[in-house]
């Protein structure tokens, strides 16, 4: 592909990752998939398309911010999530001020301070809340040991995005970045 194809692809990336969270309201877990796919592999279409990483970073991270907002509307509006709500509301203040400060900073090795545990939480609950085959996954005596499970691995996964050298792409798939300088 050329530059201009991928950098194409990318503002179809943002388009999708703008319209699909509210799937959410439809089909949660295909809204979900939807935004881990796109989330994914838009960084890859926006370095290759000559997007600078900072410029990247800030959309992306916004982009974030608005699945994260759809999602809290669900919980907000979806009585399944009622024992759920305080948690939630807490991780997304949590996020969101470490947003916040990244928008300030540009410090993208704060994020293993202000990890994503919203996100990775309200997964865990969704699953448990509409599959009804989980949902001993979020009632005790799993609740806290999944929740624990999920904090881990995420501060895994943030420590690799944000500490190692070399973005989870670059690492794993074998596949240069390259960013706009």
């Amino acid at each position: 592909m050329t530059k201009g194809e991928y950098k194409l692809n990318y503002i179809i990336l943002i388009a999708a990752r703008l319209v699909s969270p509210f799937l959410i309201f439809v089909n949660p877990l295909l809204a979900v998939l939807f935004m881990i796919v796109f989330d994914a592999f838009d960084g890859l279409y926006a370095a290759r398309g000559g997007i600078k990483s900072i410029e990247y970073q800030h959309i992306d991270k916004t982009l974030d911010l608005v699945w994260y907002t759809i999602t809290f509307a669900l919980v907000i509006l979806d009585p399944r999530f009622y024992i759920f709500r305080e948690l939630l509301a807490l991780l997304y203040a949590y996020r969101l001020f470490g947003f916040f400060v990244f928008l300030k900073t540009h410090q993208r090795k704060l994020f293993l301070l202000f990890a994503n545990f919203y996100e990775n939480v309200f997964i865990l609950i969704l699953i448990g809340v509409i599959v009804p085959q989980l949902s001993f996954l979020i009632e005790p005596p799993f609740l806290v040991p999944m929740f624990a499970l999920v904090i881990m691995l995420k501060l895994i996964q943030e420590y690799i995005a944000h500490f190692v050298t070399g973005s989870i792409m670059e690492r794993y798939f074998d596949v240069e970045m390259k960013w706009a300088k």
